[in-house]
């Protein structure tokens, strides 16, 4: 009998990672639809929905049966949990594709994102695509460790996000309220997607290990188990409210060191840790050239490549150091020696 318990939740990871897949192959389609004005393939996109639901539900009976007629041990129990929270996590990503795509209808002939937000929702649309993709193999794989992995590539998708609502938000702002509304719209759906697809990870963990990773996205309390939005955008500085905190502010920059965000322009910027440590270095000599080899030290970076390691993470800090186009240059390379911080004349080398 637990052989067959066994098969049948293996049957239903399947399913899972199967369905994953096509939530990813969704966006995909509705992507392709936004940027390029295709109606006939947003259609299809949306007429999806009776499939995907029905698939979906079909998962959840088969959970609900297994506990009903069988006796689950604790890890057949974490299984069935991790199907039922993930079937929900699908049934959003599915939603927000077709989110995109009912855009595309709504808008034709006129392609919903201004030809200056192209470039940056299309990279959105591509990373919130893969981080599905990705999720999908975590799945397939039963691997714990894809969580952090994810949770990485989802900062470079809050990261544009931030960029494309700053160029939303300018006061030179060309194209009128409704193409902003739909651009902003549309890079909600992607940051909200790539979301639910890290979710998915963490719920592979909690299958494998019995806990959840620790991670950026906290669950909702009491009864939700959808990730809960950190704001990108705010108007006034977040300062932190714990006694000890450590603050280092300089050229119109509040950077949070024990919560590992900055306040850049009234952006929220969330860094990881090591590019938290460079810039605490940078800021509290601002003004002043950093000697590449201290932030490498500061970093704990190691090994000949090191000062190519740090290179390629002062360019993420740099794009992470201008929310908006209208953002100054903060962070400048002066020739081979290191770098600067500082909104000042641009040094390059």
């Amino acid at each position: 009998m637990r052989a067959r318990i066994h098969a049948k939740l293996d049957e239903l990871i399947g399913e899972l990672a199967r369905m994953t897949w096509v939530a990813a192959d969704l966006m995909t389609d509705a992507s392709s639809a936004l940027h390029h004005g295709d109606l006939m393939l947003a259609e299809r996109v949306v007429a999806s929905e009776g499939q995907m639901t029905a698939t979906l539900k079909q998962v959840q009976r088969r959970c609900v049966v297994l506990l009903g007629s069988q006796a689950p041990a604790a890890t057949d129990l974490r299984a069935l949990i991790t199907t039922l929270h993930a079937v929900d996590e699908l049934e959003r990503m599915c939603a927000l594709a077709r989110h995109v795509a009912k855009i595309v209808q709504l808008k034709h002939p006129r392609v919903p994102i201004p030809d200056g937000l192209a470039p940056l929702s299309a990279r959105m649309s591509v990373l919130a695509a893969r981080l599905a993709h990705d999720a999908a193999c975590t799945i397939e794989a039963r691997d714990p460790l894809s969580a952090s992995r994810l949770v990485q590539a989802d900062d470079e998708v809050d990261a544009l996000r931030d960029h494309l609502l700053g160029a939303v938000f300018a006061p030179d702002w060309p194209h009128g309220v409704e193409p902003a509304v739909d651009a902003a719209l549309i890079s909600r759906y992607y940051e909200r997607f790539a979301d639910h697809a890290v979710a998915l990870t963490c719920q592979v963990c909690y299958l494998v290990t019995g806990e959840y990773p620790h991670r950026r996205i906290e669950a909702e309390p009491s009864g939700s188990s959808r990730p809960m939005m950190t704001p990108t955008r705010s108007t006034t500085p977040q300062l932190p409210t714990k006694a000890g905190d450590e603050l280092i502010e300089a050229d119109g920059v509040l950077l949070d060191l024990a919560r590992r965000r900055a306040n850049v322009d009234g952006y929220v910027v969330h860094l990881p840790a090591r590019e938290t440590v460079v810039l605490s270095v940078l800021m509290s000599r601002a003004g002043q050239v950093v000697y590449r080899a201290a932030l490498a030290d500061a970093a704990g970076m190691t090994g000949q490549a090191r000062h190519r390691t740090l290179d390629r993470m002062v360019r993420r800090l740099r794009r992470r150091l201008q929310p908006s186009p209208l953002s100054p240059a903060r962070l400048h390379h002066v020739g081979d020696t290191g770098y600067l911080f500082g909104s000042g004349p641009t040094h390059t080398g």
